[in-house]
């Protein structure tokens, strides 16, 4: 079996493939979390059911030495920087940390944030109080230092909020746009922690065919991806919305045994 450089085919089917486990992973949790904790609650703790679905695929494959389900589907495997061995359990949980809990801790702490300024300035408790524990101690100081600032001061901070998310944005973009240039990481985790990928080429393997961009010929599936023009282009498939086109073959059907995948090595 030979070991050959990753195209942009692969990355993007493997994305799709893992998000579309995911997606059902998640449905199922949230069903079973309504079950025994009702709506109201599945509501209020959404974000933090997910996050645990992640966190408990990647820990079962990635940081556990396996391939995921969409990396098993495209038979590629993970490599360090150097392209020729595994990534070492402690790069492989930095990137399980940094693809799934950083983005949450962001998106919570500027929720937070941004709800603090919002009743000190407007005078009012929202109705969302689940991201302001009345008696959490983190909740308690922001509340105080936010009490502290003028009027002024918590309206350059919300601009500031919004800003930030709008550079986040930008950032996940223009990312992406490098992403179909060189076609080195899908992921900005995987570039942080430069954790890369080979295709193990069998007799099986699907082909995909080729586009041309830029002058430089590239691996692209036409039905699944449009290739950017522009470096701040931002496509659909990022956030995967259950529409997949047809790879050669059968697609496998989900399975709960995540073990079962190839191990790396």
């Amino acid at each position: 079996m030979a070991v050959l450089p990753v195209n942009q085919p692969h990355f993007i089917r493997s994305n799709q493939k893992d998000a579309y486990y995911l997606g059902s992973l998640r449905s199922c949790a949230s069903d079973v979390f309504q079950i025994f904790a009702g709506a109201r609650r599945w509501l209020e703790w959404r974000k933090e059911v997910e996050l645990l679905v992640e966190l408990a695929y990647f820990s079962l494959t990635t940081f556990a030495g396996f391939q995921t389900l969409g990396e098993e589907y495209v038979n590629i495997i993970q490599v360090d920087s150097s392209g020729r061995r595994v990534p070492s359990r402690g790069r492989r949980a930095a990137l399980i940390v940094l693809h799934t809990c950083v983005p949450y801790l962001l998106d919570r702490g500027l929720v937070r944030l941004e709800l603090n300024l919002q009743t000190a300035s407007e005078g009012f408790r929202p109705q969302d109080t689940r991201w302001l524990p009345a008696r959490s101690s983190v909740s308690q100081r922001l509340q105080s230092a936010v009490s502290r600032l003028s009027d002024q001061q918590r309206k350059a901070l919300l601009q500031a909020i919004y800003l930030l998310r709008q550079v986040v944005s930008f950032l996940h973009r223009l990312h992406l746009g490098i992403f179909y240039l060189n076609g080195s990481y899908y992921h900005i985790a995987k570039r942080f922690t430069s954790i890369s990928y080979k295709f193990l080429a069998g007799p099986h393997s699907p082909q995909l065919p080729l586009y041309t961009v830029f002058g430089r010929t590239k691996a692209l599936d036409s039905d699944t991806m449009r290739p950017p023009l522009l470096l701040g282009v931002h496509h659909g498939m990022v956030q995967h919305k259950g529409r997949m086109s047809s790879l050669p073959g059968d697609v496998p059907a989900p399975t709960t045994n995540l073990l079962a995948a190839l191990r790396l090595g």
